[in-house]
């Protein structure tokens, strides 16, 4: 259970973030504000982050605290979603 959750949560964490970056890549960059380079590189930020935790799990088979692992970075992933939820609709926002 514990796994089906975080490997879940990885995959629309993944799915947002590349939401996130066909977003940005579809305005022109003339039109991108000091605010938006802000926003695009704290989501890389948050990309790096989230990479890390995907490859930790993975590489923790045969771990005895893997299960725990699951659990924490099923947390980690959901924060970064909601994190990356709040820069689309800040994006959408000033794009309108």
């Amino acid at each position: 259970m514990a796994s089906k959750l975080f490997w879940f949560v990885a995959s629309l964490e993944v799915f947002i973030s590349i939401g996130f970056a066909v977003l940005v890549s579809k305005v022109p960059t003339l039109k991108l504000s000091a605010s938006d380079f802000t926003l695009a590189r704290s989501q890389r930020k948050d990309n790096w982050l989230a990479c890390a935790v995907i490859w930790v799990v993975v590489f923790s088979k045969g771990c005895p605290i893997r299960p725990g692992l699951w659990f924490v970075g099923a947390f980690v992933l959901a924060w970064l979603i909601q994190r990356t939820a709040y820069r689309l609709r800040s994006l959408q926002g000033t794009k309108r």
